[in-house]
């Protein structure tokens, strides 16, 4: 469906509102049993009833799930907006004078983006439904992390990033979790090792399952276990293992079951195998919440990072590849050293009631702070950049322009001369400020051109930047040639 830029907006030269709490609405097509669900219930339910009023707007039929039963009643409104035109629902939602609103849709299925195009909030938040930019008009923030939206891809937004302090993703810690199987049940043979990857068979691809494939041939007594969404994909898959020459019985099949046995499944696994363009989301949460090792590919994009944020806040970074290479090597490693896969799951499960990830009453405060901020600034410069932390180990990344990152380090006393830092495929350079001169370097030649002249045009402003980086704040980020 396409956005009509040309509908009025309900809140334009309207007074703010002045309620005793925050009216925060949230609007989805997936209150019921989903995945968008299955995270943010616990979010719902905590949130802090003494400063805040939330509200659900719905456009999707009922169904009779303990799920949307237990989202219904953590709301303190809960409103169908289901037989509702798109105006209706935005004049709906407006007069109940939402502060905030918090989109969960995005462009997934079902979206109905002319809700949001009628601005029926002041201030209007994408958060966890969609893996990626909107691209909405109408939408001003997007909730995120550091590592799931790097400084570098901001410009490829089009919303503003509010960043959690430690990861985007919420969970929830009251998830039903059926009786451990026995291997047996699930087809799986006692002492193989158990790679598997639940993921939605449509974030398989070509070069991910030759991926897999080769680790299988160089870990012989292992399987794949993996869903079968339907027989063309059973098939397909059974199909393209024979022709890397691994025997189809090395492919097993799980099939679809309650989402409490689905999670116990994951305590007879060894690793999971994340995807990559398109990680796994509440899959990679729902394997984690059970202790199961996850082995992920990150990207460029917020789809393929998402696994590797959740990763990276429990402190296995050693899980997060960058390369198909890596990611193979890193497979057959641990398949080598059972020991040290028994130590990764007993790490995940002692971490579980201190970490970030987990610590639901932490990350609703922090996701209220993030809200209150937004309601705050109100709708976003066009200019505007995110407020990001530096301290001694971190490069602040200033531009990203023709492929090339120039970044700046916080130098201890500022002792330093001003210098930067330009990166481009993984070949690299130093350039000091002062003089405009390029040493250790080993771009290619056209590259060293365009830095030099990109840091003359912004020499100035690169050296502002080098006092608030050495002072350990954040940095003005500069825009890039184009």
């Amino acid at each position: 469906e396409k956005v009509d830029l040309n509908l009025p907006n309900l809140v334009e030269n309207q007074a703010p509102y002045q309620h005793k709490k925050w009216r925060i609405g949230y609007l989805s097509s997936d209150f019921r049993t989903h995945a968008v669900s299955l995270l943010t219930v616990e979010l719902f339910e905590l949130h802090n009833r003494d400063k805040f009023e939330i509200y659900g707007f719905c456009f999707t039929p009922p169904d009779d799930s303990a799920l949307r039963e237990r989202v219904v009643n953590a709301m303190d409104h809960f409103i169908s907006v289901y037989e509702m035109s798109d105006e209706e629902a935005a004049k709906c939602i407006h007069a109940h004078e939402i502060d905030l609103l918090v989109d969960l849709q995005g462009l997934t299925s079902g979206v109905r983006p002319n809700i949001l195009a009628y601005r029926p909030a002041p201030v209007q938040v994408t958060y966890l439904g969609f893996p990626g930019t909107t691209a909405l008009p109408n939408i001003d923030y997007v909730i995120g992390d550091e590592f799931l939206i790097p400084p570098e891809l901001v410009p490829y937004f089009s919303e503003t990033p509010l960043y959690m302090p430690h990861v985007f993703q919420v969970s929830d810690r009251k998830r039903p979790v059926g009786v451990k199987p026995t291997r047996e049940s699930c087809n799986l043979p006692d002492d193989a090792f158990v790679f598997c990857s639940f993921n939605n068979n449509y974030k398989i691809t070509e070069d991910m399952f030759a991926c897999w494939m080769r680790i299988l041939k160089r870990v012989p007594d292992s399987v794949l276990w993996l869903l079968a969404d339907n027989e063309w994909a059973h098939d397909n898959m059974v199909k393209s293992a024979l022709a890397h020459g691994i025997e189809k019985e090395r492919l097993i099949f799980a099939s679809r079951v309650t989402p409490a046995d689905y999670l116990a499944r994951y305590r007879v696994a060894d690793i999971f195998l994340d995807c990559t363009p398109f990680n796994g989301g509440t899959t990679a949460n729902d394997a984690l919440f059970m202790g199961l090792p996850i082995l992920t590919l990150s990207g460029k994009t917020f789809a393929s990072r998402m696994a590797g944020s959740l990763l990276h806040s429990l402190g296995l970074d050693e899980l997060i590849t960058y390369t198909f290479d890596d990611y193979e090597e890193k497979a057959v490693a641990l398949a080598a050293d059972r020991a040290h896969v028994a130590n990764l799951r007993l790490s995940i499960e002692a971490r579980h009631s201190t970490c970030h990830l987990f610590d639901m009453p932490k990350q609703v405060r922090d996701i209220e702070n993030l809200l209150e901020k937004a309601i705050a600034q109100g709708i976003p410069s066009k200019n505007m950049m995110p407020s990001l932390p530096v301290n001694s180990s971190d490069y602040a990344i200033l531009s990203l322009f023709h492929g090339i990152v120039i970044r700046m380090k916080r130098v201890p006393n500022a002792s330093s001369t001003p210098h930067i830092h330009a990166d481009f495929q993984g070949y690299s350079a130093r350039i000091t400020l002062d003089s405009c001169e390029m040493t250790q370097s080993s771009l290619p030649t056209k590259q060293e051109r365009l830095a030099i002249a990109w840091v003359e045009i912004h020499r100035e402003n690169l050296l502002a930047n080098w006092a608030l980086v050495n002072a350990g704040q954040a940095p003005v980020v500069i825009d890039g040639l184009k």
